[in-house]
């Protein structure tokens, strides 16, 4: 969502939990609820329709994405490469590239990027950071400290 409004988007639309609706207005975007209902709830805030959808979980909320899209081809999941294919879409792999991570850093020193750190632990419990991960739901990073 900040990078979406760093990058000159004028508006940008994200889904969350009730519970987390402040957290995503805090990073400049309108927040949605997901879950059942999610196109009548966007189609609400966005009759005609959206320009790009960035799915980061895959599965029926692609669905949903590609039916509020005016192109097919503004569709981009990091999730879930077959369905996106199928939808007229792009699969996007992301990899660490320096100089996209001078890009970011130059955003956070700029005050337009704010990372927020979850958890922190030591090395020794990486295992147990791992598991908060896979269970979903963490809002923000989750830091191992080396």
């Amino acid at each position: 969502m900040q990078l979406a409004r760093a990058l000159g988007a004028d508006r940008v639309i994200g889904t969350a939990g009730e519970a987390n609706h402040d957290f995503v207005r805090s990073l400049g975007a309108e927040p949605v609820a997901y879950g059942d209902g999610l196109l009548d709830r966007v189609r609400a805030v966005a009759p005609d329709g959206v320009d790009v959808a960035l799915d980061l979980f895959g599965g029926e909320a692609l669905d949903v994405s590609a039916e509020l899209l005016n192109r097919p081809a503004r569709l981009i999941s990091t999730a879930d490469p077959e369905h996106v294919t199928r939808l007229g879409g792009s699969y996007l792999f992301v990899k660490p590239s320096t100089s996209d991570l001078s890009v970011l850093a130059g955003l956070v020193d700029a005050g337009r990027l704010a990372v927020h750190v979850a958890r922190t632990f030591p090395l020794a419990e990486a295992a147990e950071a791992q598991r908060l991960v896979e269970a979903g739901h963490v809002r923000g990073k989750v830091v191992l400290e080396v």
